[in-house]
């Protein structure tokens, strides 16, 4: 949803709230249906924020969680690896 520049929500738990940044590229709310139905007029009557937001996520996707992102994170860790195991005489 969030690559097809989708206006996300999620509830404000950990692993959630450490993709969706509240009011930046979504929306977090409290564990309860009146934070969570509030949030839902809220976004409803705000089409600007809606394409705000949206915009905010796919960004997120494309710059953190794209493809090539996670392929140059693996690469960055197995060269850490690599140097760890080249010091000690492993490789």
């Amino acid at each position: 949803a969030m690559a097809c520049e989708c206006c996300i929500f999620g509830n404000d738990v950990s692993g959630i709230n450490s993709l969706i940044k509240n009011n930046i590229n979504g929306l977090l709310f409290n564990n309860n249906l009146d934070d969570l139905t509030n949030k839902l007029k809220f976004l409803t009557m705000n089409e600007e924020i809606r394409s705000i937001l949206g915009r905010n996520a796919r960004k997120t996707i494309l710059e953190k969680h794209s493809l090539n992102a996670v392929v140059l994170k693996e690469v960055e860790i197995y060269n850490i690896i690599k140097k760890k195991y080249k010091k000690e005489n492993i490789f």
